[in-house]
Formats: C-alpha cells, sequence, structure tokens
C-alpha cells in the first residue's frame, strides 16, 4: 500500500488561499448586495456583512503571519 503525505500547508500556502477567497467574496460583494436589496431582504445584509468580515480577517491573519515571517528572515 502506497501512502503519501500532505505536508503541512506553508504561510504562503495559506496567504494564497485566504487571498482567493477574499478576492472572490469581494468581487461578488456588488451582485450580493444588489440581489438582497432588489429582494427587500434587509436582514440578509448583516449576514452578507459577516460572511464579509470574516473572510476579510482570515486574510488580514494570514497576511500578518507572513509579513511576520518576512521580517525574520
Amino acid at each position: 500500500m502506497i501512502q503519501t503525505q500532505l505536508s503541512e500547508p506553508t504561510p504562503v500556502d495559506e496567504f494564497r488561499t485566504a487571498h482567493k477567497i477574499w478576492k472572490e467574496a469581494n468581487d461578488s460583494f456588488h451582485d450580493r448586495f444588489q440581489e438582497i436589496v432588489t429582494r427587500g431582504k434587509g436582514q440578509d445584509l448583516d449576514a452578507l456583512a459577516q460572511d464579509l468580515a470574516g473572510k476579510f480577517d482570515h486574510f488580514m491573519r494570514c497576511s500578518k503571519v507572513l509579513v511576520d515571517r518576512k521580517e525574520h528572515v
């Protein structure tokens, strides 16, 4: 039986993934916002804001780890 060991993601990998997720969320924001406004579902704005805030927060934490790491090199 062949076993493959997946390597732990590096800070660069984490940053790239977080950036991709944030970019997709940011790019789709206008369409999602417009849909909520059109449907008149104001309570969905809170969910949209929380979703974007969470993705942005994750992106910023990954960015900080990457920047801190470069400072020590």
